[in-house]
């Protein structure tokens, strides 16, 4: 009887000393154990959609694939193409002026069509490869107008860019871009004051070619192709 209750006994202390370095064991392990707070979430990209929008006569938004140029003053320019997607590019604009004070204007809208909030983070100019500016001058079928005024009426032709939202503002030309990066294609950004869009927000912005009034006139007329214009969004904002 003494014999089966010191057998007791003994299993008892082992229980508990079974217990106690459980709890030790479990203490060393939670003591080392931390939570992240830079965890990276990668968004779907399913739900990551930023897209040009076109406006009709009413001035309702509506999804297109083409950008209609307004003309001014008789200038005559093409239909832009657009490519929707996380880098959205703006192409084929080509502009057939006469005289100075003509211009074309490309009216579009960028909204954020997907389930994040967006930045619109930088933009690139998109010369083509072996060409040195992003703006080429030629001369109109039949047209009499001579190399030298071409030139030099070339050198008034500029692109506006320009983006508003609420109260921020962004307006550049494209030579002036192009000045400060050199004869290469050239970034633009809105680091100091990033554009974001909520799920459903909307950019206003246009491109606008113009002939300025000052400029040279030329003795014919004589077309302008634009460089491609390249518009880089993201979930995250500059400099992250």
């Amino acid at each position: 009887m003494r014999k089966d209750r010191k057998v007791q006994m003994l299993s008892i202390v082992a229980l508990v000393l079974a217990i106690a370095g459980m709890s030790l064991g479990f203490a060393a392990f939670s003591s080392t154990l931390t939570i992240s707070s830079s965890a990276t979430v990668n968004p779907n990209s399913d739900d990551f959609s930023v897209e040009f929008i076109g406006m009709d006569g009413n001035e309702e938004y509506t999804l297109k694939n083409s950008i209609i140029g307004i003309s001014e003053n008789g200038a005559v320019g093409s239909t832009a193409t657009i490519t929707n997607g996380k880098t959205a590019t703006i192409s084929n604009i080509n502009v057939s002026f006469t005289e100075p004070g003509q211009s074309v204007t490309y009216p579009y809208i960028i909204k954020n069509t997907g389930l994040y909030n967006t930045y619109m983070r930088t933009g690139l100019v998109k010369v083509p490869s072996g060409q040195t500016s992003p703006i080429v001058c030629t001369a109109a079928d039949n047209s009499t107008v001579t190399q030298e005024l071409l030139d030099s009426a070339c050198s008034g032709i500029d692109v506006q860019f320009h983006f508003s939202k609420d109260s921020a503002l962004f307006n550049m030309g494209i030579r002036e871009i192009y000045k400060k990066g050199g004869d290469t294609p050239t970034e633009f950004s809105w680091v100091s004051d990033p554009f974001i869009m909520q799920p459903g927000e909307y950019i206003t912005a246009y491109y606008s070619v113009q002939y300025a009034e000052d400029a040279v006139r030329a003795d014919g007329a004589f077309n302008v192709e634009i460089a491609d214009s390249e518009l880089v969004f993201s979930t995250a904002p500059p400099n992250s």
